[in-house]
């Protein structure tokens, strides 16, 4: 049996369905939940943490042929799935990569620095300012671990907090809406690639 995880997806359903290939759904119990996945077999997992994800796997007697994972938010859990019921898998360490906008570029520095622009994490309004001085623009700011391009700017020059939208973003932008958030209260803020980094 394949097994959604977190949320299925209606077109993943259809062609499940199309071929005969029975599914269900490792359901999200602290996040939203959709009427469809009511539908479905499913296991109530908790996707607090690693720990969690297996206790609430230790209850659950199902098969499992394979995993799909369509959201970002449960690429971590996907992995930790998969390893659990020993199919195959991303690895965790790759899914945190994945997920993680600082890991991802450090990893990237560190096999070739040519294939990421400079980064930095930046906790203070004063940090990002800095980064921002000392690097040709554009300069993008965005949250670490969130996912679909939410809260990403775009900064063009020395309005540095001109978002996508054209218009300024105050520095309480910063301070009421990256530095509460959970995950993370890190961001990064890479500078764009140079023509000397390969484009």
């Amino acid at each position: 049996m394949i097994w959604f995880v977190g949320l299925s997806y209606k077109e993943y359903r259809d062609y499940f369905d199309a071929h005969g290939r029975k599914y269900g759904v490792f359901a999200d119990v602290t996040g939203r939940k959709i009427a469809a996945d009511k539908k479905l077999p499913r296991v109530n997992v908790d996707f607090t943490n690693e720990s969690t994800i297996e206790a609430s796997l230790t209850s659950s007697d199902v098969k499992v042929s394979g995993i799909v994972s369509i959201y970002e938010a449960y690429v971590y859990s996907a992995s930790v799935i998969a390893q659990y019921f020993d199919v195959p898998g991303m690895p965790a360490e790759a899914a945190l990569a994945c997920t993680d906008k600082n890991l991802m570029r450090q990893k990237f520095q560190d096999h070739n620095p040519a294939i990421t622009p400079d980064f930095r994490i930046v906790d203070t309004l004063e940090d990002a300012e800095d980064f921002m001085t000392n690097h040709q623009y554009p300069v993008i700011l965005k949250p670490a671990n969130l996912v679909k391009s939410l809260l990403v700017t775009k900064n063009q020059g020395a309005k540095i907090w001109q978002g996508l939208t054209g218009h300024p973003i105050p520095p309480a932008w910063f301070q009421d809406v990256i530095q509460p958030a959970q995950p993370p209260k890190e961001t990064v803020v890479p500078a764009p690639f140079r023509q000397d980094q390969g484009g």
